[in-house]
């Protein structure tokens, strides 16, 4: 995105690029994290474990039938060994070395 200059109302606001919210997905009344990095402001789309949920839920819901008739227990159990296979294959051989003292 290109360089956008905007101004400062009298409440403090500033209008984000409608580039900004369309490539970010970003609809009236959501949030966006700032912070200061090296005196420049930096604003980010806030993503929160809700929004992610939601959205994961829409993916499912184009899908039907991926996932068989496999129980809730069952897809969190493969869930949880893939996390566990995924940690794993990128722990680093000093952190097990460490964890086995």
């Amino acid at each position: 995105m290109d360089r956008v200059i905007r101004k400062i109302t009298s409440g403090k606001q500033v209008t984000l690029p409608p580039d900004f919210c369309e490539k970010n997905d970003l609809q009236v009344g959501e949030l966006v994290a700032m912070h200061l990095d090296d005196g420049k402001l930096i604003i980010e789309p806030y993503r929160n474990r809700s929004k992610a949920l939601e959205k994961l839920e829409e993916l499912f819901k184009t899908l039907p039938g991926a996932f068989g008739e496999e129980s809730e227990e069952s897809l969190l159990e493969t869930i949880d060994e893939e996390i566990s296979a995924t940690r794993k294959k990128h722990s680093s051989p000093q952190k097990k070395y460490e964890k086995s003292k």
